[in-house]
């Protein structure tokens, strides 16, 4: 789903990484609106496949970096190699957070 809004909007993809966390800018409610909406997404999912996350709390710290991890592999895939096939990137982040470094 974000990998899919990157790909087809990939200017808001690179202002909400630029300016996601710059506090003094007048659009800064609007891109606090749709990071909380993309996060919210992901926490679902996460406390769902992992109820201890959201008992502990953590769910959100996790969203956030899933989302973090889509919003720059998506903008490397668009900005420097936009000819990889959409599956793989998808699939090379989620190897990455479910491992797949780590083996």
């Amino acid at each position: 789903m974000l990998l899919d809004l990157i790909e087809s909007n990939a200017g808001l993809a690179k202002l909400m990484a630029a300016e996601i966390f710059r506090t003094d800018r007048a659009w800064q409610k609007t891109l606090f609106a749709l990071r909380h909406e993309a996060l919210a997404v992901f926490a679902e999912a996460i406390a769902e496949a992992r109820p201890a996350t959201a008992a502990a709390g953590t769910s959100g710290l996790m969203a956030s970096s899933v989302f973090g991890a889509v919003l720059m592999a998506g903008l490397e895939w668009l900005v420097f190699d936009p000819d990889r096939d959409r599956d793989e990137v998808s699939g090379a982040i989620l190897e990455s957070l479910s491992g797949g470094l780590l083996a």
